[in-house]
Order: structure tokens, then C-alpha cells, then sequence
């Protein structure tokens, strides 16, 4: 019933863990791992796991596609979503993981009602060691990041509220609604994700999990691009900006709604946290460049 689709560039050290994650799916038919131009030992993973299936009794079919040269993830997913062929599509990372039962509720819920396009669902984080093959345990807090975000608009929710956003290895859509949003944007190097999600939100009809308990485990390690990169709040800005004259267009943000997503905009970059000149400079340019601003955060 459900497509899986791994991007994966150099992960030799965590492939195999997320492949091993969705082979106990039962729901799982197909699982498609796109190999970015990898230049690792990641096609000897690959292979490995495809021997594993070969000598069960797994019925899931393992796909690998590649592109010769590394394309950035945004067209792996893209390839991924194109070749999908089950009714139900979901996207995982090469160093995360599925936990038991991933689809089971989520797939009861869409079935009881047509009309959804997708479910979004809870995930937990876990610190990894340095060496990406092995756990550091898990956090005594563990952070749980995509609960019901409440009965209103997704897209206030989603953008407004601190915490209040889901994951892409959350989320289970029906085919064919993930290929109406469209392709994931390869000009984002870093937050394609966030930004294929907010047209997700935007335009396609989801409720949250019916089971509010993380089935999805995200490895938090050295190695995450989006930690500590100035380039990733660079294009975390872009993103913003992006998204800001359709935002200003809108009324149904709360006013904390719109206090905190102007607050995002207005964030310093990481060697600059909690520079007030450089607020006010970002705060400036912000309502120079959109003028509609003020009367927006006014509800006007």
C-alpha cells in the first residue's frame, strides 16, 4: 500500500539502519532508495540489504535508482515521487528511522475517509555518537516534534506558533495529492523540505495522527547539515521571504500568530544571536520592502 522513498548520498554508516526500519512495515510494498551520485560504500549497502530481502519472505519490492552525479536531495526525492507506484507515499532520510507499526493507524484513518489527502504524525528525536553507527541512548526529554497543531487553518499553525510544524518523515500522502503539490524545489539547498511542506499545508486536506505517539525516530548528530550553518539560515530566510506576500494576503492568523512569524523574520544569524542592531536593521528592511506589513500585524 505505502511507497518509501530514501534519498541517500554517502550513507554508507546509517543506510542500512533505515532500510532495516522500513523492511518491518507490513504495510510497506515498495521502497525506492535514490542513490545521489554517492561515492561511498553506499552501493555496497544497498546491495547488502537487497541480498537480505532476496533470502526472506519480505514482500516489499527494493528499487534503487540513481543519478550519476550528486543532484542535491530535492531532486532525489523528485526521481523517488516520479517512479512511486503504490497508492500512499511517505519520504525518510538515510540516517533516521521507522519504529514498529509506522502506517498501521494512519492508514485506517485515511481509509475511513476518502476525502483526506494525508495524515501527519509526531516523530522523536535521539542523539547519535559522533560515529553516526551507534546511539548515545535515548534523551531523558526526548523532543516530540508534530502533534495536533488544533482544528484551525494548517498553514497559521504551521508558520505562527513556535514548535507547531511537522516533519516530512511524519507525513503519509496518497500519491497522487504528494504529485498535485509538486516537485520539491532544487534551488534550496538547505530547507526544501519546509518548503515543499508549506505547499503541502497550503493546499492539501490533513488532519493529524489518530495515535499521538512518535512512530518515526530522527537521529540528531555531528553530521546534521542544518545544526550550525550560517547557509542554512541564510536559505531559512529566503524561505521566508518566499512565503511572506502570500502570508500578508491572509486573515486568519492569530495576532500571537503574526507576532511570531514577523519574530521569526527578524531573527539574527547564528554568529550574530541576539544582536538588537541587527533587528532592527532586518526589521527595516522588512518593512521597506513590504509595506503592508504594519497594517497586517494590525489585522487590517
Amino acid at each position: 500500500m505505502v511507497s518509501v522513498v530514501i534519498p541517500v548520498f554517502n550513507g554508507e554508516k546509517t543506510l542500512a539502519r533505515a532500510i532495516a526500519s522500513v523492511f518491518i512495515q507490513s504495510a510497506v510494498e515498495e521502497l525506492l532508495v535514490v542513490d545521489d551520485g554517492s561515492s561511498d560504500g553506499t552501493g555496497e549497502v544497498i546491495q547488502g540489504m537487497q541480498e537480505i530481502l532476496a533470502a526472506g519472505r519480505n514482500a516489499i519490492r527494493l528499487t534503487l535508482l540513481r543519478h550519476t552525479s550528486p543532484m542535491g536531495v530535492s531532486s532525489a526525492r523528485n526521481l523517488g515521487l516520479h517512479h512511486a507506484r503504490c497508492p500512499f507515499i511517505a519520504f525518510l532520510d538515510a540516517d533516521d528511522a521507522y519504529l514498529p507499526d509506522r502506517f498501521g493507524p494512519d492508514l485506517l484513518q485515511l481509509a475511513a475517509n476518502p476525502r483526506l489527502d494525508g495524515i501527519y504524525s509526531p516523530v522523536t528525536e535521539q542523539r547519535a555518537c559522533t560515529s553516526l553507527g551507534q546511539t548515545a541512548g535515548r534523551n531523558k526529554n526526548p523532543r516530540i516534534i508534530g502533534r495536533d497543531l488544533g482544528n484551525g487553518p494548517l498553514l497559521p499553525s504551521f508558520l505562527g506558533s513556535p514548535g507547531s510544524h511537522f516533519l516530512l518523515a511524519g507525513l503519509l500522502l496518497r500519491t497522487e495529492a504528494a504529485r498535485r503539490v509538486g516537485a520539491f524545489d532544487a534551488l534550496f539547498s538547505f530547507c526544501q523540505d519546509t518548503d515543499w511542506l508549506l505547499r503541502v499545508v497550503d493546499t492539501l486536506s490533513l488532519v493529524p495522527s489518530s495515535l499521538q505517539i512518535p512512530r518515526t525516530l530522527i537521529y540528531l548528530h555531528d553530521q546534521n547539515r542544518s545544526l550550525h550553518s550560517e547557509a542554512a539560515f541564510c536559505f531559512r530566510m529566503k524561505l521566508l521571504e518566499k512565503y511572506l506576500p502570500m502570508v500578508l494576503q491572509r486573515y486568519d492568523f492569530s495576532f500571537f500568530q503574526r507576532l511570531t512569524f514577523v519574530r521569526s523574520m527578524l531573527e539574527t544569524s547564528p554568529g550574530k544571536n541576539g544582536d538588537r542592531f541587527q533587528k532592527v536593521l532586518s526589521g527595516l528592511r522588512l518593512m521597506f520592502s513590504h509595506p503592508r506589513l504594519a497594517f497586517w500585524m494590525c489585522g487590517l
